[in-house]
């Protein structure tokens, strides 16, 4: 199911993500992921009209790895980030435990970074498995990112 989206929007762009298991490019629920993968969508009209959705990064379609409670924001400079738990283990750069990944727009959300681990010690496995909500918030030209677990 799409759930929890989230939306951030500056002068040039509107951008909503979201967690989902059902792949855009799937034409029956047997062509749906069996993980989760967040998908993003982007309006240049204020919300008028929306590209279609797709997949926030093209190898999301291509693991196992549970992506999900992803957050949006903007900051005054017009620098995106994109915040969200997950299991991959960004070919063994990181713990296959779930850990905060981030990337990062300057083209309001046309194109994305390469993901990497909001923390440095990522790779020790269970640091931050119970890593439940992510948040990213823009404070005056910054975009940082950070999780809350229980």
């Amino acid at each position: 199911p799409d759930m929890l989206p989230s939306v951030a929007l500056n002068a040039a762009a509107c951008v909503i993500v979201w967690p989902s298991q059902q792949a855009p490019t799937a034409t029956s629920a047997a062509d749906s992921d069996r993980d989760s993968d967040i998908l993003v969508a982007t309006s240049r009209d204020n919300g008028a009209t929306w590209g279609p959705p797709t997949v926030l990064l093209s190898e999301m379609t291509q693991d196992w790895s549970q992506d999900k409670s992803p957050r949006v924001t903007v900051s005054s400079s017009g620098r995106w980030l994109v915040a969200w738990a997950s299991e991959n283990s960004l070919a063994g750069r990181v713990g296959g435990d779930m850990d905060v990944l981030v990337v990062e727009s300057s083209n309001n959300g046309t194109s994305w970074s390469q993901p990497k681990a909001l923390f440095s010690d990522a790779n020790n496995v269970g640091v931050y498995n119970h890593a439940t909500e992510v948040f990213a918030v823009a404070v005056d030209g910054q975009t940082l990112a950070g999780f809350d677990s229980f």
